[in-house]
């Protein structure tokens, strides 16, 4: 049986294979509600070893350090 893979897919339909790096505590503010939320988010990392950060209550969009753009994550 095959292994569940993820990707994080980027502007220009990129796509980095990503592996889930922890869980932390992380406080996501929605547009739905004026104050923030706790979620138990994850941190992911590429083969480079750059780390993304999820930034929705649903855990389908991550953004890396340093780097104003949100990705998408699929699974394959």
């Amino acid at each position: 049986m095959n292994d569940l893979q993820m990707f994080l897919e980027g502007p220009g339909l990129e796509r980095r294979p990503v592996t889930l790096f922890a869980t932390s505590k992380v406080s996501i503010v929605t547009r739905f509600r004026e104050a923030s939320t706790v979620v138990d988010g994850q941190i992911l990392v590429d083969a480079d070893g750059q780390m993304a950060t999820q930034v929705d209550v649903d855990g389908l969009r991550y953004q890396f350090q340093r780097s104003p753009v949100i990705w998408s994550l699929l699974y394959g």
